[in-house]
């Protein structure tokens, strides 16, 4: 698991080997993504840079690696994981290519080799992937199927850039500037701290390559051109069809490809340990785990020496006062019972309103863009904790989205709306407090409607299917393609500043083609979300423990102190006369929620939600020297 950066030039104007120090300075800024060790290499055309956290063949594995044809090289950085690197190892060395390591870094760097740029379609597993191929004088940029692991991308002038995350661009301050043109705003307001591929990200002409998707950059000798590209070229996508497996056909092909990729996933140097908050998804992963036998394990498979499980949740400080039983019968301790029931080593954290305030700008210097501390600092402490048991994390993250346990799924207010279901009539609530000028030169209204048609734009369709169908079937390809999205970005982000390697069964791009084609009646069978997961598991959890019905995790905050406190820091902000958010918002309306900020009519959701989001942006704005153009 690790960082990569990079800079290529084909120009004649530029010498890149005079601009070491700034390719140092660009990967300096993810050390975090790889503290075990760096690498560079650098070329007069190019420069690649690595941190590395080392999980698979410690030895074997450093880069950027190099493989040389005649006099010119191929070069090769990348971050995450190839689950299935073994078996194309063996296709490989069957083919003739002879391997110096046992890594999954050379089987992606010798699979580039044989079958060039088609190698993404033969890789499962979690990746960003950058190549320098200097024979075709060409810049190859792919990313896994599902996004899992983060790609970004620029260019400027004769330049070409990337990174694993945004920082990296901005680093090479010779190059980019943190600017934010008229759709950056309206994702800042609109979309909060979620994106979506057809938005771009925030900051001015930075991309991301999109899930599935890859981009090449060719070197031109047509005029001052120094490069050409196609643009993004997709690889893989969700595709419909008939799902024609029964009730238990369907109960029983989900254990083999959960199980599969679960297994896929265990193959480590170093030990792996499991997030378990109690809920259905966790707990099935733990249970598999445990009763995966000696011989079905992958190799290198340290779960650890005892073969006893590490699990890991974390909760909010008195949250059991908020919390809410939803089926009949007393509360029960569901992390205890799974806990219980695998006989796993557990470490439960709590997540205080104290640490939520004192780290709340934490996420967003994580992701580079204003975020959702209430959301991503309990997540952050349990990984704290995680790290000093582990390395590896296994989590239940994506299960939601491709088994459709939302409450969007079964609301038919959620499932008619031309807006993203998450969003909803959100954009009431900036009218509120944005500034006139500024809801002129933004529509919310139509901003959300077109981001919406952009989304479903490409979406495939299903012949036959009837309008209840369609409108489930959208809903699932929005929250798998779209919503996604972040849930992913938190995860990888929030594991990464804590160098830390989280991986999602989950997210098995085999798992996910056939969970699409799953029709919404045979997921919630048993008229309760995740059905079929539940009935795949019935041999494998006691039934109290499948049918406990969904608990999110982390828990959103619900002590009011939290919507006290930020309330008084926003009010801070807005008595400095230099506050950047100014610019932006009108003070009247939201003097008028701080105000009533000891009212339990006034500390809701959505108040609290855009207090935190005004305290971000404008913190933002400052730490990252914004420009608005």
């Amino acid at each position: 698991m690790c960082g990569i950066s990079g800079w290529v030039n084909w120009s004649n104007k530029n010498d890149l080997l005079k601009e070491i120090g700034m390719i140092q300075k660009m990967s300096h800024t993810i050390y975090h993504r790889g503290p075990e060790e760096g690498g560079f290499w650098k070329s007069s055309d190019a420069l690649f840079g690595h941190r590395r956290l080392c999980v698979i063949d410690a030895a074997g594995g450093k880069q950027p690696m190099e493989f040389k044809k005649g006099d010119k090289s191929i070069v090769l950085v990348f971050n995450g994981e190839l689950y299935n690197y073994q078996d194309l190892r063996k296709e490989l060395k069957s083919l003739g290519i002879n391997f110096k390591s046992h890594s999954d870094t050379e089987v992606i760097l010798m699979s580039y080799v044989q079958w060039g740029e088609e190698c993404v379609k033969k890789f499962n597993g979690m990746f960003a992937i950058a190549i320098f191929d200097e024979e075709k004088s060409k810049l190859f940029l792919a990313r896994d199927h599902l996004g899992v692991k983060p790609l970004f991308y620029c260019t400027r002038g004769d330049s070409i850039l990337f990174g694993s995350e945004i920082k990296v661009l901005l680093a090479n301050d010779k190059l980019v500037k943190a600017e934010v043109d008229k759709e950056g705003i309206a994702q800042l307001f609109y979309l909060g701290a979620f994106r979506t591929p057809e938005t771009g990200c925030v900051f001015k002409d930075i991309h991301e390559v999109s899930a599935g998707n890859m981009i090449t950059f060719n070197k031109s000798t047509i005029g001052d051109i120094s490069f050409t590209t196609t643009g993004e070229k997709e690889y893989w996508n969700l595709k419909c069809f008939q799902h024609t497996d029964d009730l238990h056909q369907t109960s029983k092909k989900l254990k083999v490809l959960i199980e599969g990729a679960l297994s896929k996933q265990l193959v480590s140097d170093v030990p792996i340990t499991f997030l378990l908050s109690g809920g259905l998804s966790s707990s099935v992963l733990v249970s598999l785990a445990s009763s995966l036998s000696k011989s079905s394990f992958p190799e290198p498979c340290p779960i650890n020496e005892s073969s006893i499980l590490k699990t890991f949740s974390c909760e909010f400080e008195n949250d059991d006062k908020d919390y809410k039983e939803e089926i009949n019968g007393p509360k029960k301790p569901w992390v205890e019972n799974v806990v219980d029931n695998v006989q796993s080593k557990h470490v439960s954290s709590q997540c205080s309103v104290d640490q939520l305030l004192n780290t709340i700008n934490l996420p967003m210097k994580a992701r580079d863009l204003p975020s959702f501390s209430k959301w991503e600092t309990p997540l952050r402490i349990m990984l704290g904790k995680v790290k000093e048991h582990g390395v590896v994390l296994i989590s239940d993250e994506g299960s939601d989205e491709i088994f459709s346990g939302y409450d969007w799924f079964k609301k038919q207010r959620s499932l008619n709306m031309d807006r993203l279901p998450w969003i909803g009539n959100i954009y009431v609530h900036f009218n509120k407090y944005l500034k006139d000028q500024v809801l002129e030169q933004v529509d919310f209204m139509n901003y959300g409607e077109q981001v919406y048609q952009k989304a479903i734009k490409n979406m495939p369709i299903l012949e036959g299917e009837d309008e209840e169908q369609v409108k489930q079937r959208v809903a699932s390809w929005l929250f798998i393609k779209y919503f996604l999205v972040y849930m992913l970005e938190r995860e990888d982000r929030t594991s990464m500043s804590q160098s830390l390697e989280v991986r999602v069964p989950y997210c098995d791009y085999k798992l996910v083609e056939y969970c699409w084609n799953i029709p919404y009646n045979i997921k919630s069978v048993d008229d309760i979300e995740k059905g079929i997961l539940r009935r795949s598991m019935a041999e494998q959890l006691p039934k109290d423990i499948l049918y406990h019905k969904k608990n999110n995790f982390p828990l959103s905050v619900q002590d009011k102190n939290f919507f006290i406190a930020i309330c008084n820091l926003l009010e801070i902000v807005l008595l400095d006369p230099t506050s950047p958010i100014l610019n932006f918002i009108k003070v009247e309306p939201i003097q008028e929620i701080i105000s009533k900020k000891y009212d339990e009519k006034c500390q809701t959701y959505e108040n609290q939600t855009a207090i935190e989001h005004l305290l971000q942006i404008n913190t933002w704005i400052i730490d990252y020297n914004v420009k608005f153009v």
